[in-house]
């Protein structure tokens, strides 16, 4: 493939345009109502809640000892994504002087998330009712965070939220009181799209932001808690609790009595060496437990996400829960026998028959056909030269399949069609797989976005023709994420170098017994006892990460020569603000 070098004028667009962010209900395309004002502040990057808030916020019995927030754009990343095997080339079109221009980055390191930076933490919260029963259309500017979704949903369906839900009721935005219940609650979470999103592609998403013009909007809506990725986001959203309550910390958390970290649930059940805790991991109930509890099993519950830790956090414990019946908790396999499918484990949950056995490779074969054989470059087959089930899920193929998929298990679970209310939970989550791979703000993106919208658009159509329209859909997002450090400037870093670093200092030279023996996106975890017995303190960490630096360099930046030529420094400070869990 051939590679234009980024020419300086359309960095410069592309940075500004990621720096200046419009206000989110302008993002929306609202026009009928006042903008709600600004809610972060474009300067620092902080948002509502700063910070040292949402540290304290996340303060539970798994969080880490030390929680610090990286200088603004720079971030932490696994090893492996530093092997130049698996980069990858963005494209990137943008509009100068009224002329369309693509350019493309050269092939680098994978992207992430996880800090409590406004790109990161804003999201849109949205209540979609076209009956107008249950909630006003409008916007509205006050604070919202996730944690609200779970019992503002609650209260539409008359029952008290889950026991360890903090989260309020967004009253402001509910319509004046009814007994009266919908057919169906549909919450769709929109992985890693955070308002950035919108920003980065202001022509797409019409369908979204026509659901948000016709609904009730926040504006200011936020994550509230650190690590700021898939598993906390959707516990946050499904059982309306903090980590403290939900003891969902992060997406890979450290277990003492392991002395390893551990992915917080299994990726794939057919090798998960704890699947028999799969649903336990999740510390409180969801909305969809409670609900089924109440109504004696009686709706039907359905949860679709090719993450299990999004599926399981919204649509729940299923037959662990008490006495409630199995529910269809569905997650995609990348591995073994079943890989490309969708999947469920059968101790607790159960797999739609309409479900069974279905493959996304077709649809990647589709794609690929209407592409030429690639996509931009990218064959997204394996060494055997079939559909790669991980390549493919970043593509609109994989969104493509997904809305078959819940649109056969709609029809087949009889959602919405009696008098008890279902749960409906919808994730699509390549939005995440291409931002990680491509950048959220590249043309690859653009096309999952657009598959997307569509695949909502025909969703939400169904179902609100089978309920008359007499149902709630919520829209929201578990968490955004940075612009590429070779727009922003800012760089990556290897989450292996900087442990080595650490131990370097403060553990035995040839030691096994690690002194920080994990680090998370913005938290890290100590082995006080060895801490303390080396002569040190949890002051000296924080001391030495508040000094740590990087070189401006690839691969942290694969265009660092071009930011150096623009000014900046051969050394970056890595780290903006570290805490002890103590001080919170």
């Amino acid at each position: 493939m051939h590679l234009k070098r980024i020419a300086p004028r359309a960095i410069t667009l592309l940075c500004g345009l990621l720096l200046t962010l419009p206000a989110a209900a302008k993002d929306a395309g609202l026009t009928a109502t006042k903008a709600a004002p600004r809610t972060h502040k474009l300067e620092t990057g902080l948002t509502t809640l700063t910070p040292r808030e949402i540290f304290k916020r996340s303060v539970s019995d798994s969080s880490g000892d030390i929680f610090f927030l990286t200088e603004r754009y720079n971030f932490l990343l696994e090893p492996t994504s530093f092997d130049p095997k698996v980069f990858h080339a963005s494209h990137i079109t943008s509009r100068i002087n009224n002329k369309v221009e693509t350019t493309v980055i050269p092939a680098h390191p994978d992207m992430t998330h996880g800090y409590a930076w406004d790109y990161d933490l804003r999201v849109p919260i949205a209540f979609y009712d076209p009956s107008g029963q249950w909630f006003r259309q409008g916007t509205f500017s006050q604070l919202a965070v996730q944690q609200d979704i779970a019992p503002t949903l609650a209260d539409v369906l008359g029952i008290a939220a889950p026991d360890r839900a903090e989260g309020r009721v967004l009253a402001e935005a509910r319509a004046k009181p009814t007994t009266k219940k919908p057919k169906l609650v549909v919450l769709v979470v929109q992985d890693q799209m955070g308002w950035q999103y919108y920003d980065a592609h202001p022509t797409r998403l019409p369908y979204l932001r026509s659901l948000f013009r016709r609904g009730a909007l926040f504006t200011n809506g936020q994550v509230a808690q650190v690590d700021v990725e898939t598993a906390p986001g959707h516990a946050a959203i499904g059982t309306g609790a903090y980590p403290r309550g939900h003891t969902i910390s992060a997406n890979y958390r450290w277990q003492t009595g392991l002395w390893a970290p551990h992915a917080v649930y299994a990726a794939n059940f057919s090798e998960a060496a704890h699947s028999d805790e799969f649903p336990l991991q999740l510390g409180a109930a969801t909305l969809a437990d409670v609900w089924l509890q109440s109504q004696n099993n009686a709706p039907e519950v359905f949860s679709l996400c090719a993450a299990a830790r999004a599926s399981v956090s919204l649509g729940g414990h299923g037959s662990m829960f008490g006495h409630n019946k199995k529910t269809a908790v569905v997650y995609f396999e990348e591995k073994g026998d079943k890989a490309g499918t969708f999947n469920s484990d059968p101790a607790y949950y159960r797999l739609p028959a309409s479900l069974d056995g279905k493959s996304v490779e077709p649809y990647g074969e589709r794609l690929l056909s209407a592409q030429g054989g690639k996509w931009f470059g990218n064959t997204l087959r394996d060494k055997n030269g079939k559909i790669s089930p991980s390549a493919v899920r970043a593509t609109p193929a994989m969104v493509e399949f997904e809305r078959d998929l819940v649109n056969a298990a709609v029809s087949e679970l009889k959602l919405g069609q009696d008098e008890v209310t279902d749960l409906l939970f919808i994730n699509f989550k390549s939005s995440d797989y291409c931002g990680h791979h491509y950048g959220y703000e590249s043309d690859e993106c653009a096309q999952v976005l657009d598959a997307i919208d569509q695949a909502l658009a025909d969703v939400i159509t169904k179902v609100e023709k089978i309920t008359a329209g007499e149902l709630v859909v919520a829209v929201t997002a578990d968490h955004g994420a940075p612009p590429l450090p070779e727009l922003s400037g800012g760089v990556r870093l290897d989450r292996a170098k900087l442990q080595a670093d650490l131990n370097a200092k403060f553990s035995e030279d040839g030691g096994r017994i690690q002194v920080v023996p994990f680090i998370g996106a913005s938290q890290l975890w100590l082995n006080r006892k060895e801490l303390k017995r080396r002569g040190f303190s949890i002051a000296d960490v924080k001391a030495f990460l508040q000094d740590y630096e990087v070189p401006m360099t690839a691969p942290w930046n694969m265009l660092a020569d071009q930011w150096r030529a623009k000014g900046k420094p051969a050394t970056v400070k890595f780290f903006r603000d570290v805490v002890s869990r103590d001080e919170l």
